[in-house]
Formats: structure tokens, sequence, C-alpha cells
């Protein structure tokens, strides 16, 4: 362990940092990552010498030199009568990749020993009054980074700094604002419960709303709060995170890591203000940073990141002799006395999970759908439900109802015969209703637990890729562009091209409805380009999954909405409006016939057209992304009423009539 010496400002090594009495900084970077290195000091060090030190009557310590973030905390762990202070910015070679991998596995031990940790909000002032609601201490961006979670639970004593250094208040101190902001019992904060006795989910849970910027510290930032240890291997991206609950299946047997995703669960037989607010919690889970539509998961055993865990905060494991009486009856039921110690049993294949899991056939008698179809134990009618068994996980929500994971076949012409977690081989992201785990109650178990049997099972364990198809009308909302824009890299080929890219709205209403047509407009800066000025307009057709474009492009472009309003505008069509509707007839790419482009997938739609000028030709591809991710409310993957869509415009070189592009 590398430490800062808050006197001289050198470093200092040791082995053993629970000799030493230190403190220990927790921050967030700057949004900029301009922060002050390992390399940054020593070059810094090398040019401060003993006597300029003497002549200027200081320390390297204070030296302006040095960011006003070290010479801080340097000063203000002296002033607490501390030699030493560990800064994970300057304290770590991260040129060395064998050096920061030992870091980062110690790190939650070394915030562990620390004597004290000095927690820096550089976005609160001191005059905050942190116990109020609205307080920026509570909206603090270190309460939503990965890092800071690790940083808040280990150490024993955590001092609060604002932005000039000065103290907002401890976590004992703080520990109920704390508990409001983050979700932590108040207990395990100030260490009176220990971490070890949470459940797996609930400590993902923890993790869930918070970011990293790098996607693998998602994982590396939990390996001490989970007590597991693993090489760092930047560039894997979210294998780490699989990797990371491989580690803690070898070392803890909890399977409420399994109980992650959209949970159904039975109707409350009586309705409110409280359970419907714990029925919303349940069903509603807000993507603050979404994962990508290739990186989510399906069919799995295994999450793919911890925002996975955004419902699971209140699964808790049972042991064995209940999990034995919930489903039996009877802790000592004959038949699975011997075979009871085996549940739980973890294997690692190739692509699954050997596991024994007391399980069920599933067929509509044995499992009744509840009276409201919404809330049958279905996932959605998008394909064919091929459920075949239901997995009783060894633990239950805190309505006592048992977490079960419904497991179907693998196709047929599957090489990998391990089972699917779902409803049907073929997942679909764009569901009305889409729920990974059910929840069964007591009466419901005991109802088939005569059929109930423990039995060695192959569950897929890592994510299959995503197959999309297009979007229809019962797939799931209608997406309304709200704004196009283009991608800047398009613009700046397109700058090379000769072309000027521009974009604009025309907002149309009517008594019942509003129409939105979104105009891009390509003008030549020079006399290069054969094609002088092109435009596209986008608009969409009310209840169509997709996009409506038009294509007009020549010399000039009469304004059509002028042209609308004003007869002499359309008495003097000039030639560019009679060269594109000749050009229309044979390509059908004008006005009068646009081209309609369906959505697949989360929102994205391609269009190419094929721009003539003589013996000339262009293509012209146009694509569309959503980059608003969807949002899992009430029982479904659905999208904002309006939403933002990335446009990508690439334009071919000219080449002569006939060839090939």
């Amino acid at each position: 362990m590398r430490l800062l010496n808050t006197n001289s400002g050198l470093f200092t090594t040791t082995s053993d940092p629970s000799r030493l009495r230190y403190a220990i900084l927790s921050h967030t970077w700057q949004v900029s990552g301009d922060e002050q290195t390992y390399q940054d000091i020593l070059n810094l060090q090398s040019s401060w010498s003993r006597i300029t030190g003497w002549l200027l009557g200081s320390a390297l310590a204070d030296a302006a030199g040095l960011s006003p973030k070290i010479r801080g905390v340097c000063e203000r762990a002296r002033q607490d009568g501390y030699e030493y202070v560990w800064i994970d910015s300057c304290c770590i070679d991260k040129t060395s990749s064998a050096e920061l991998s030992e870091a980062i596995n110690s790190m939650y031990e070394w915030y562990k020993q620390a004597d004290v940790c000095y927690a820096y909000l550089a976005d609160v002032d001191a005059t905050d009054d942190v116990e109020l609601h609205t307080s920026t201490f509570r909206e603090s961006r270190w309460h939503k980074r990965s890092w800071t979670l690790q940083e808040l639970l280990a150490p024993v004593h955590v001092v609060f700094l604002s932005k000039d250094w000065s103290p907002l208040g401890t976590k004992a101190t703080l520990a109920g604002v704390l508990q409001d902001v983050t979700g932590i019992d108040a207990d395990i904060l100030t260490h009176q419960i220990p971490i070890s006795s949470v459940s797996v989910s609930q400590r993902m849970w923890w993790a869930s709303s918070r970011q990293a910027t790098r996607v693998e510290d998602e994982a590396y930032s939990l390996m001490g709060i989970f007590d597991v240890h693993m090489p760092t291997v930047y560039g894997e991206g979210r294998k780490a995170f699989v990797r990371l609950q491989e580690e803690i299946l070898k070392a803890c047997p909890d399977q409420s890591m399994f109980a992650w995703g959209p949970r159904l669960s039975p109707n409350r037989s009586r309705i409110g203000p409280l359970s419907l607010l714990l029925s919303i919690e349940d069903k509603l889970t807000l993507l603050d940073d979404p994962l990508a539509v290739s990186e989510r998961h399906t069919h799995s055993l295994l999450a793919s990141s911890p925002r996975d865990f955004r419902n699971a905060g209140r699964i808790a494991p049972v042991s064995s002799e209940e999990f034995a009486s919930l489903l039996w009856g009877s802790a000592e039921h004959p038949e699975q006395r011997e075979r009871r110690d085996h549940v739980g049993k973890y294997t690692l294949t190739l692509n699954g999970i050997r596991i024994q899991f007391p399980v069920v056939e599933y067929s509509a008698s044995a499992i009744p759908a509840p009276d409201d179809p919404k809330h049958a134990y279905r996932d959605c009618a998008c394909g064919p439900f091929q459920c075949a068994w239901l997995a009783f996980l060894q633990c239950r929500d805190d309505r006592g109802n048992l977490v079960t994971l419904p497991l179907c076949e693998a196709p047929a012409n599957e090489s990998d015969t391990s089972l699917f977690v779902g409803t049907r081989t073929e997942a679909c992201f764009n569901c009305k209703r889409y729920y990974r785990t059910w929840a069964l109650t007591p009466n419901l178990v005991r109802t088939v637990s005569n059929d109930i049997a423990i039995s060695p099972v192959v569950v897929r364990r890592t994510p299959l890729p995503v197959v999309t198809h297009p979007r229809h009308s019962g797939a799931g909302p209608a997406l309304r562009i709200r704004r196009l824009v283009v991608r800047s890299w398009c613009t700046s080929v397109l700058s090379t091209q000769g072309y000027r890219v521009s974009m604009r709205r025309i907002v149309e209403k009517a008594p019942y409805s509003t129409a939105v047509t979104h105009v891009l407009t390509l003008c030549s800066v020079d006399s290069e380009p054969p094609i002088r000025k092109i435009e596209v307009r986008v608009a969409q057709e009310l209840g169509c999954q997709g996009a409506v474009l038009r294509l007009r492009y020549g010399d000039t472009i009469p304004d059509l909405d002028e042209s609308a309003r004003s007869a002499s505008s359309a008495s003097s069509a000039d030639d560019s409006l009679e060269h594109t509707k000749a050009v229309s007839s044979e390509q059908a790419h004008s006005d009068s016939d646009p081209r309609r482009v369906p959505f697949v997938g989360s929102g994205t739609a391609r269009c190419d057209f094929d721009l003539t000028i003589g013996d000339l030709v262009q293509s012209l591809r146009l694509t569309l992304n959503n980059q608003t991710e969807p949002v899992w409310t009430f029982g479904s993957w659905s999208h904002a009423p309006f939403v933002d869509f990335w446009l990508a415009v690439e334009l071919s070189r000219p080449r002569p009539r006939g060839s090939t592009p």
C-alpha cells in the first residue's frame, strides 16, 4: 500500500497497513477526469528540492503544483493529527496492471482499516442543511457513484466534508439521512448488523442505481461488499459482472441472486394507499443509465448489471428447514429428507449452471391464473407459451411468497441443451407484460406440493444475443419522434463532401392532434457536389410504428409549405421541382410516393435512396436510432410518448448509373 505523507508530500509504502494510523479519502472524480496521478506527483517531487522548500518555508504537501483536492485533504488530515493519507487518484500506479488489480482487490480492506475516512462532497456548500429533504447533500453526486458504496460501508468512521473542507457530519450522526438517501439500514451503516447477514439481492439493490465510468467497475466496486476476489481485466465489459456472480456463488449459497428482473406478484386482497405504493414499486423499474439493446440479458440465470436488481431489494433467503416446510408442509418430509441437503449445489458448465432445484412441471391446472387476466402467470402474448417447469428459489419476498423461475426447454436446433429462464425460447423486449420471476403464495404452493420434486437441472448462465423483430401496434406503445439529432461524425463527413447540414421542425396543430415534420437539409457550400441541395422530410402517421420519409433534391428546392399557402409560389415552381418529379416517377422517392420504414427492436429504422442526376447516381442512407431507452413501468416495457432519435446521414460518392455501389 502506498501512502502520501501529509507533511512532506512524499510517498511511503507498507506491506501491512493495519500497523499504521492513516486517513483515507473518498471522493468523486471530476467529470473531465482531470485528477493528478501517481506520475504527476512523482514529476512534482522530482522538481521540488529541500532547498526550494526551505527557502519558501513550506513543504511539498502545500505546494501550488498540487491540486486543490490533494492539498485540502493533506491539510485536513494534518489538523486531525494524521501523518499519512491514502488517495486513490495518486497513490496507485495505474500504468501497472498488476498493482492496479492488487489495489482494487484490497481497497475494501484499506477503507475498513483506515482510522477515518474523509468523504469529500465537492458539490455541497458548508451552509447546506443536510437534514432537509431538499438539501444538496441528499442530491450529491457522491451518492450516485459505484465506488463510493464500499467507501461508505467499509470504514467505521466517515466524516463528510463540504466543498471548502468544512465538516457536515459523520456517518453515525447522519445515519438516518443516509438511510433515506441510499436505502441502506442505519444499523448496517453503523456496523451494528454485519453486511454478511444481508441477502445478495439486497446488496445488489444498493448498487442498482449507481453509475460507473467504466462498465467493469460496476462489478469490481462490489468485490469487497461480497468478500470475493478476482483478477481485473479492463476491456471485458459486462463479463466482469458475470464473473463476479460466479465468485459469489462459490462463497455464498444465497439463491436470492437469481431473483432479479421484473417479478409478477399475486393480487393483494386489500388495496390501500400503502399496498398500492408497494405494488407500484414492485412493477416500476426506471433505468437511469439503461443497457443498450445488444447488452440486455435473455434467458440467463445470471444478470448482466446491478441495474437488473432494481426491484429485488426486499428478497430474503430462507433456511433449508423453513424452505422444506413451505414446500412440503414439514421439514422432515420422508421422501425429501435425504435429498434436501443437496438443494442449491452448483456446478459450472460451459454455458450453464448445474443446480439442484425443487421443480414442478408447469400446467395451467396446476398453476391456475388469477381472475384478472392482466396478472395471469404469463409474460405476454407475443409468442407461444412454452414454460415447461417452475423452479423454486430458496428465497421469498416481503409478503412471504416464494420466488420461482419459469423454465423452458431449449430449441431443438440448439446444440446447448440447458434450460432457458422464461416462458418461451424467443425473448421479446417489446412486450406489454414481461416477468422474469413469479411469486407464488403459500396457499398456491401447497396445492402443488405433492408434485414438487428435487431434480438436477442445467440452466443457461450467460446471456444470449437479443433477436429483434419489427415493432407492430400490438407489441408496445407507438414511438413518437420528438427530436432528430444528426450525429456529429456525419456532419463532419458531409462537410468534407461539400455539404452544410441543417435540421428544422414543422409543427402543424389540428383540433385533436399535432403533426410534427422534421426536415433535414443538405446544401452545397461550393461548386463540386453534382447535387446542390438535398431535402428529406421525416414524419409519422397516426398509430404507425415507423417513419415516413420524403426525398427532394436538385439545384434549388422551393419550400412546399410556402407553395401550399401561396399561389404565386405554386405558379413559379422552378425546374428543380419539375426535375424531382421526373426522377420520382422512376425511383418512387418523391413527395407523391413517400417511403414508409418500420421500427425494429427498441426503435431503429433505415432507408436507402438513389439520387440520380444525368448519368451519375449517389446513394443516400438514413438510419434512425432511438436514443431514449425503454422504461419498465407497470408490468410492461414502454417508452416515453415522445422520444429523441439519432439520425445518421451517409452520402456515397457519385458513380455512373448502372454501376455497383
